[in-house]
């Protein structure tokens, strides 16, 4: 979608170019013009990618009924063995003694460090700053 909206938006300077280049709109009439290229971009890309659109939101369950009656259809990048399970059952885990008042994450110990382990990190990343 941001490459068609980048088309679009090209094509339309291309086409103005002088006045773009001489400053001739204002930003309230440039952040028209974005919303524009955005729904445009968003009509192409539903008219040529439906299919490939609803097919990724149902596999991440956003287009499945919240009943949970298709959750087995839920497939996840890198989470091939998620389970989901009703939604409606679940309940917070208390925070444990000590750990302040916050509502802990339903995960086990050793969901997360499995999770952790899993991050890419690269030699980039500055760890300083997620402490």
């Amino acid at each position: 979608m941001k490459a068609r909206i980048e088309e679009l938006a090209d094509q339309y300077i291309y086409e103005h170019e002088r006045n773009w280049v001489e400053g001739k709109y204002s930003v309230s009439q440039r952040r028209v013009l974005l919303t524009k290229w955005v729904g445009q971009a968003w009509e192409d890309m539903h008219a040529e990618d439906s299919d490939m659109i609803r097919q990724a939101s149902q596999q991440v369950g956003l287009g499945l009924p919240i009943d949970g009656s298709r959750d087995h259809e839920i497939k996840i990048k890198d989470f091939l063995d998620v389970q989901v399970g009703n939604w409606m059952d679940w309940q917070p885990r208390e925070a444990i003694k000590g750990e302040g008042d916050e509502l802990q994450s339903n995960l086990t110990l050793e969901e997360v460090e499995k999770l952790a382990s899993e991050i890419p990190i690269s030699d980039d990343d500055d760890l300083e700053q997620c402490r």
